[in-house]
């Protein structure tokens, strides 16, 4: 054996260094950051310039379940993921681009600064059920989707849930007006339309031509015989359909059906008629027409009686009960009546009105300018408040709560309700600390709550 040998010099160590990769460029689904090198300088730790190798170990696509990440800064949110925003300033989520039906996303707010969803081109979110604060139907619109041949009539359910449109033809929404798609009624220019309570029973008349019924939501359409070719231009039911009313500007007067408008026969003696509105078990009925006092009956539409003042009347509107009237002229007052119709208040101011709505109870109310704003009023027509849309106006129509209201306009449809945010990249939910929200994609551009928790108060919608 020989000699022990020298001492040799002190070995130098390799160092490895594991951090968590947020989602990006590097792992789209995030993962972790592997570093490594010799530490040098022998001080145990691996400083940036001793790393010599740099690898990603990242997470695999989501499988059923939600994988969530936490984020500081704006992102775009990827399906199947949930983002946990901890920032003192607000963070935007954006929706992923083109997501496929049933894809969920998630957003909880964890730093003080909280967070919004931002939308793409397109997209909207269901928000009927999410908190919020206290607004006003009817102020801000904005315009559905799905229309043809412009606006000229409107009907709605009383949920507000269904609304048909005609125009060259007759299409229908199933989602509060958001979207419409064509039925198979495809005739003239449809001026006069009508649904019952439910949207079940359904009336729409061209102008010149028969009426035609559907006792199926719109799915069918039959025309019906026993109503002569006129101009109609305004058509009203009961709650329960049974009873319906159809009125021409000319050639056929005021038009009256008992059985769900399998027939129709003349009533009333009534001419040049523009609006017509029922009660809501069709015993009271609101005539107007241009240059004569508005006509009121409350024997189904057998006989009437003049009321208020002759005006060049545009359209009326009336309560569930038939007690409570409004109604609007071209260039005058708002008219407004709580004792069926004995005395009127005039209210605003003289404008070209072209239509009005009146909630069930009569404490809603919306009436527009032919081209002009829209204006509300939540005290049954004593002060009314203009809104922020300014259209070409049709005709309008309103749920019986007030919370949903439709306008036929030049382009097609206009819609304004608390249920969804504003379409596309203008709108947006926010919601603050500890606030958080699951949403699905569910076609056509709509994504909706699955379950939400609002710790700090309502949410922001836009």
């Amino acid at each position: 054996a020989g000699a022990v040998g020298p001492t040799g010099p002190v070995g130098r160590n390799t160092l490895i260094s594991i951090v968590a990769e947020a989602a990006g460029a590097n792992c789209a689904y995030a993962g972790r950051k592997v570093t490594s090198g010799v530490d040098a300088n022998a001080n145990n730790v691996l400083d940036a310039a001793e790393v010599s190798s740099t690898q990603y170990v990242c997470n695999g696509a989501p499988g059923p379940g939600i994988t969530f990440v936490g984020v500081t800064a704006d992102t775009t949110a990827v399906s199947g993921m949930g983002y946990v925003v901890g920032s003192a300033s607000q963070v935007v989520v954006t929706l992923p681009a083109a997501p496929a039906i049933g894809d969920i996303v998630d957003v909880t707010g964890a730093g003080s600064g909280g967070w919004k969803i931002g939308q793409n081109a397109g997209q909207a979110i269901a928000v009927k059920s999410v908190p919020r604060g206290a607004t006003t139907p009817g102020l801000g619109w904005q315009a559905a989707t799905g229309t043809s041949g412009g606006g000229n009539a409107i009907a709605i359910s009383t949920s507000g849930q269904q609304v048909i449109t005609g125009g060259s033809g007759v299409t229908i929404s199933r989602d509060y007006g958001r979207t419409f798609a064509a039925t198979s009624l495809s005739v003239g220019q449809i001026q006069a339309l009508g649904s019952s309570a439910n949207g079940r029973v359904l009336i729409a008349a061209p102008t010149f031509a028969t009426s035609y019924r559907s006792l199926d939501a719109g799915a069918t359409w039959t025309a019906v015989a026993s109503v002569p070719s006129a101009f109609y231009y305004a058509a009203a039911l009961s709650a329960d359909g049974t009873k319906q009313y159809l009125g021409s500007l000319s050639g056929a007067g005021l038009l009256r059906s008992t059985d769900s408008g399998a027939t129709f026969a003349a009533a009333g003696g009534l001419a040049n008629i523009r609006s017509l509105a029922a009660s809501s078990d069709g015993t009271i009925v609101l005539a107007v027409g241009q240059n004569q006092q508005l006509q009121r009956s409350t024997d189904s539409g057998v006989t009437f009686t003049g009321i208020g003042a002759s005006a060049s009347w545009t359209e009326g509107a009336m309560s569930a009960d038939g007690t409570k009237i409004v109604a609007v002229p071209s260039g005058g007052q708002i008219a407004v009546s709580t004792d069926s119709g004995a005395t009127f208040a005039l209210r605003d101011a003289s404008r070209s009105w072209t239509s009005v709505a009146m909630s069930a109870d009569g404490s809603r109310i919306t009436a527009v300018e032919a081209t002009g704003l829209s204006y509300v009023s939540v005290d049954g027509g004593t002060t009314f408040t203009p809104g922020t849309f300014s259209t070409n106006w049709s005709r309008l129509a309103m749920s019986a709560d007030g919370s949903n209201q439709v306008g036929a306009i030049q382009a097609g449809v206009a819609f304004s309700n608390d249920f969804y945010t504003t379409t596309g990249t203008v709108g947006s939910l926010a919601g603050l600390q500890y606030d958080a929200v699951s949403l699905q994609f569910v076609g056509s551009g709509l994504w909706v709550p699955l379950n939400f928790v609002s710790a700090s108060g309502p949410f922001t919608i836009r």
